[in-house]
């Protein structure tokens, strides 16, 4: 198709808008850092002001729309993650006076399997999110959906266009949690 073709159709269709800093409504992308440094707290923090209607987080706009988060949690058991998130509820339910927004906020349990590597649990995957309904979804962490060393370039493009195609065939937003390697002292070094 000619280059002139596509910037005219692009001019003519509707701007993607952004959900919240740098996501994009319908995108994939990661949020990633070393391990504890709170990127789960920090995902179901801005799952739960987005799905509450808040305008912002952490100091940056979010856009209005009508959000329903899956929030995957393939990492941590549902008990104590229930109970840190009853805390996150509580602090935000008297914040802004109801908890109507807690019925587009919704979590695994158990019956879930804790890793995503066969076909099969990737099918799975695809169906609990299709049944879901969600337009958000957080899977916490990337090291659960795949056998291997993520280190493996064909490993780690094969997984990423698995992503990439979950995220258009189900229109959703699809945020992954990603653990840098162990730094050992040392800050994450941009060179």
């Amino acid at each position: 198709m000619p280059l002139k073709q596509l910037i005219h159709r692009a001019n003519t269709e509707p701007d993607t808008p952004f959900i919240w800093s740098g996501i994009k409504e319908n995108s994939f992308g990661f949020i990633f850092g070393p391990s504890k440094s709170g990127k789960t707290t920090i995902c179901e923090n801005l799952a739960m002001s987005l799905v509450a209607g808040l305008t912002e987080f952490m100091g940056q706009s979010i856009t209005k729309g009508n959000y329903k988060v899956l929030f995957i949690s393939l990492e941590e058991y549902w008990k104590p993650r229930s109970q840190r998130n009853a805390k996150q509820v509580q602090y935000l339910s008297e914040s802004i006076g109801n908890d109507n927004w807690l019925n587009n906020y919704h979590c695994i349990d158990e019956n879930v399997p804790r890793q995503i590597a066969t076909e099969e649990e990737w099918l799975l995957l695809e169906k609990l999110i299709k049944q879901d309904g969600a337009n958000i979804v957080i899977i916490d962490s990337l090291s659960r959906l795949y056998s291997g060393g993520i280190e493996d370039s064909g490993l780690a493009k094969n997984l990423a266009l698995k992503l990439r195609e979950l995220t258009n065939r189900l229109n959703i937003t699809l945020i992954i949690i990603h653990h840098t390697p162990k730094q050992i002292g040392r800050p994450i070094n941009y060179r």
